[in-house]
């Protein structure tokens, strides 16, 4: 009875025009329209090169599998302390040690600290953070033959010096679950360039089950349902709040679940037949973004990239001491934001991480806030975030 109630006021005081924190999902009508079309994967070849692909139900569960398929015995697994839990999780239940690396406040990986731990290192995960591509030529000199897995969780379609994120270390992993781009709402594959230093990769793949029926049409559902209650008016008339308080008890987004299977087929169908659909979006976050960069005074807090890189415009990141205060006002403005791994050292704590070792992705964890620049921003929103940024 008491949830019920607290449910009741929160519906009383939710707002149509709450634009989302991420387009969480594909438009309605692509579920509507889902058929299989003959895959479209030379579409994809251009992006893959000639690197293989192999679905997953999350892109944890591929990390898992080419962590495993590296090495039997423990070894180290090099990853930098700004990221998600479930990056940690994958490298603990393939049986491997974590070496934190700290990052840049430009969301890159710290060189100077990269170099002082890449002897102990066997395994480099190389995350391209908020879509904006790594320093991959520089990584690369100091880890010289030893295996790199870049994590493009948020960089499809990202490039560096003109190849696509994801084809340029040894394997990489892809998600496009819930608020991940390409947002179908379930699903991950991995990537897989060189098998040779890879060999035992198919046999780990082998013992990933299919997804039963059952599991595949209740993921289907489930992104069917959140591509109409996760966008306006909705999204700020009922979902927000309820989903909030509900997943204050259980994890509603599935951040912190590990169920192994291989990916259902019609993520599969709707990931190779929409890549114009994908590269629009991509171009539409673009004009939000240079239109965030070119209006907000305080430049030092805004991530800077070189030309020769082309980032996918995932996400606005903007690092602040009034982080706290800025979130606040921006809801109260109809705008959801994030502290995207706002939690990290808490969660690197739980598998080994000690107090000062990345002292600024610890600072980075107080300040970051991220802004909302996908297809639902309109101008008017853009340029509220512009004035209360400063």
């Amino acid at each position: 009875m008491e949830i019920l109630l607290k449910l009741l006021k929160q519906l009383i005081r939710m707002n149509y025009r709450l634009i989302p924190r991420f387009n969480y999902t594909l438009p309605f009508s692509f579920y509507l329209k889902l058929q299989k079309k003959g895959n479209n994967t030379n579409n994809m070849c251009a992006i893959t090169r000639n690197g293989k692909i192999y679905q997953f139900n999350q892109a944890r569960v591929g990390l898992r599998v080419l962590l495993s398929a590296i090495s039997k015995k423990r070894i180290n697994v090099g990853v930098q302390a700004f990221t998600c839990h479930t990056v940690f999780q994958a490298i603990h239940n393939s049986g491997h040690n974590i070496v934190f690396i700290d990052i840049t406040d430009d969301f890159k990986l710290n060189l100077l600290d990269l170099k002082s731990k890449i002897d102990i290192i066997d395994v480099l995960i190389v995350t391209h953070t908020f879509g904006y591509p790594e320093n991959m030529d520089e990584i690369k000199k100091i880890t010289n033959e030893k295996i790199i897995i870049e994590d493009c969780s948020h960089s499809f379609l990202s490039k560096y010096k003109d190849q696509y994120t994801g084809t340029i270390g040894d394997a990489a992993i892809f998600s496009t679950g819930l608020a991940k781009f390409p947002p179908i709402g379930a699903g991950g594959f991995c990537l897989v360039n060189n098998l040779k230093m890879l060999v035992d990769f198919e046999s780990e793949y082998s013992r990933i089950p299919k997804p039963l029926n059952i599991q595949s049409l209740n993921s289907f559902i489930k992104s069917v349902l959140s591509s109409i209650l996760l966008k306006p008016p909705l999204f700020g008339l009922f979902a927000y709040k309820i989903i909030k308080i509900i997943d204050q008890k259980y994890d509603v987004g599935n951040k912190f679940s590990f169920t192994e299977t291989r990916g259902c087929k019609w993520v599969e169908v709707l990931f190779n037949n929409n890549l114009d659909y994908f590269l629009k979006e991509s171009d539409k976050k673009r004009r939000n973004f240079e239109l965030m960069k070119a209006n907000i005074s305080n430049k030092n807090s805004i991530i800077q990239f070189p030309k020769s890189h082309s980032p996918n415009y995932y996400i606005f990141p903007f690092l602040s001491n009034n982080r706290n205060e800025i979130y606040d006002e921006l809801l109260e403005n109809n705008i959801q934001t994030g502290k995207h791994f706002h939690r990290c050292i808490a969660w690197g704590k739980g598998f080994g991480y000690k107090d000062g070792e990345c002292p600024n992705t610890e600072s980075i964890s107080q300040r970051i806030i991220t802004l909302p620049i996908h297809s639902i921003v309109r101008k008017k929103n853009t340029l509220s975030m512009i004035k209360l940024l400063g």
